[in-house]
This record gives C-alpha cells, structure tokens and sequence, in this order.
C-alpha cells in the first residue's frame, strides 16, 4: 500500500501542486489531495523537495518530506554569458578581455560569483549594472595571451557550486610586435 502511495505521489506530482495533504476520515479512509481538508483532524503535508523527470526515481524518504516552516527562502540562481559568445573571434592588440554575465535574481549575492578563464579562477571584482530582474557583472582582464581561450561563471556557495553558465570557447587575435612589416622608420 505504501509503495502504490509512493508510486501515485511520483506520478502526479510534477502535474499537480507542490504540497500534498494526507489523512484518514472517519471511516478509516485514505485520502490524498492537494488542498487542505476542512475541519478538525490529524493532517499530514508532504511537499515535494526536487523532481527531475530525466533522473531515476529517488527513494521516498527523499523526494518527500515533511513540511516545516524555513526561515530562508530558497534563491533559484540563474547564470549566463553575454559576452563574449560562444565561438566568437575577438582583436585586441593589447590583450584586453571584457567579460559581461548576468545574475539572476537580481538579490543574489555578487560576492559568490566567481568568473573562470581557463579554468582558473580569476581574481577581480566585477563591476555591476542592474536592471529590474537582473543584474549585470563586467570584468576586465588584461593582458590575455592570444589564441583560444574558455570562460565561464560559476555560483558558489559554502564551497559548492550552486549554478554555472555554458562554458564559452573563444578566440583571442593580437598583433605580433616583432613583424618587420609593422616597424615604423
């Protein structure tokens, strides 16, 4: 009986509301819905804590829990790269990368934003723009060896990477200095 509750609960979850009421009236019937009963009697709440469809089903004691007041709201951290994009070509003789990605919610801490080039963190604070859901980080970088490069962004809190961007591959051209055509008489 429990695994048909399970079952049931797995399949119409991610159709239905994110919490689910259970309870026996009184003729001893199971009931399960997704809006609270009236009247007084012993209620249990399940709220439904992750599903994703393209995984395996979790174990029950994992994908329901108990409902419980949380005194932090949950931040759905979401990153992208504008600039530069993916495959592009970039000229600059000095070397200078400016990189741009947005942050989402715009109360997201920009603290935890860490930019990759290379795969190596970069250490500079970015500057910030904000506009109305998002905010927008800039770095500069310079001097950049010329030739192929990736960048990324990477939200970490307590050490754990919360969200990441794609990983940008680009292209990186620089005048040689030492061309005998470019030396000037």
């Amino acid at each position: 009986m429990k695994w048909l509750l399970v079952t049931w609960l797995l399949i119409t979850l991610p159709c239905a509301a994110t919490s689910v009421y259970q309870w026996t009236d009184a003729q001893g019937v199971l009931h399960l819905s997704d809006t609270r009963p009236v009247g007084e009697m012993s209620v249990t709440e399940y709220t439904v804590t992750s599903f994703t469809p393209s995984t395996p089903p979790v174990s029950p004691s994992s994908s329901l829990t108990p409902a419980s007041p949380s005194t932090e709201p949950d931040i759905a951290v979401a990153l992208s790269l504008l600039h530069p994009a993916e495959g592009a070509t970039l000229r600059s003789n000095p070397g200078k990368l400016t990189v741009s990605a947005s942050v989402r919610p715009v109360h997201a801490a920009t603290e935890s934003v860490v930019l990759l080039l290379d795969g190596a963190k970069v250490a500079l604070s970015p500057q910030q723009t904000t506009q109305q859901d998002q905010r927008t980080l800039h770095w500069s970088i310079e001097p950049v060896d010329r030739g192929t490069h990736t960048v990324q962004v990477q939200y970490i809190e307590n050490g754990k990477v919360i969200a990441s961007s794609p990983v940008h591959r680009f292209f990186l051209h620089r005048a040689h200095l030492n061309q005998p055509s470019r030396q000037t008489h």
